[in-house]
């Protein structure tokens, strides 16, 4: 073994994932605890499993010359490096298929944390996935997940994010523009994250099982305004409008104007009601 890039700090950030960037059978052989291996040579083509740009990353330092090629990728795109020694002391074979970079979206992480499906069922959907951050963390979590996308190419990443971190989840290709049809009654948590569709609120309603909960995240009219980017197609949501268009369900926390790197949305969460009859639309 090469030795290790420098400078080299030598404690990781505490509870922060290390990226080892050898091959997979290296990773496998031996590794740091809490470490996610994504090769030095897919780093550019799976750039959906790092953190948001500018966030610092935990770089294992091995061999030399394949950490500072990874580092300068991974600098290009903006990332602030630390190098981790090597210690071959703390080594592992164990893997954890729960750590990661990337992170989804704040509200599934909140509703995770502060509030529970009222019932027993574990099935999610996540309308409009994109990439699965948010489908893989709630299959993490066990949850039976179908993942809806229009593009193709969206749903092979969802699924390889999946495999990576050795859990399944469904996918879907559905236009959901077009075909605003989902299962009635069978969900305890529907997700739309970014996503805005109008003519699909009472489907959403209805595809949660009494006592499901709804979490809907959305730009806010207020980004439209500003001219930012992608939000005049969807002009965005009016301060009120979700709890409004949701008023059957009981709403848990609604939110307006909710500024995030850069953007301004409205959330929701909310909550069918265990009496509601069976496929309920709002």
């Amino acid at each position: 073994m090469s030795g290790p890039a420098t400078p080299t700090v030598r404690l990781p950030r505490p509870s922060a994932p290390i990226l080892d960037v050898r091959g997979r059978a290296a990773f496998l052989a031996g590794h740091l605890p809490g470490s996610v291996n994504i090769p030095c040579d897919e780093l550019d083509r799976r750039v959906y499993e790092l953190p948001i740009p500018g966030s610092p990353i935990d770089l294992a330092a091995f061999d030399a010359t394949l950490t500072e090629s990874a580092r300068a990728k991974l600098e290009r795109r903006g990332y602030r490096i630390q190098l981790i020694a090597a210690d071959s002391a703390q080594l592992t074979e164990r893997v954890d298929r729960g750590v990661h970079l990337w992170q989804p979206s704040p509200l599934v992480i909140e509703a995770m944390e502060h509030f529970t499906a009222a019932n027993t069922e574990r099935r999610a959907l996540d309308l409009g996935c994109g990439s699965g951050r948010d489908a893989v963390y709630l299959a993490l979590r066990g949850y039976e997940v179908d993942a809806i996308d229009v593009l193709p190419d969206a749903l092979a990443m969802a699924e390889q994010l999946a495999d990576h971190h050795e859990v399944r989840i469904a996918t879907r290709l559905q236009n959901l523009t077009r075909d605003p049809s989902l299962p009635s009654a069978q969900y305890s948590i529907v997700a739309a994250i970014r996503f805005l569709q109008r003519k699909l609120f009472g489907a959403m309603a209805a595809a949660l099982a009494p006592g499901g909960l709804l979490i809907f995240e959305s730009l806010h009219e207020r980004d439209a305004r500003r001219g930012s980017h992608g939000s005049r197609q969807t002009r965005g949501v009016w301060s009120g409008e979700l709890a409004l268009a949701f008023v059957d369900l009981e709403i848990l926390f609604a939110r307006d104007e909710v500024e995030r790197a850069g953007r301004c949305f409205s959330q929701l969460i909310a909550r069918k009601s265990v009496a509601s009859p069976r496929g309920l639309s709002t």
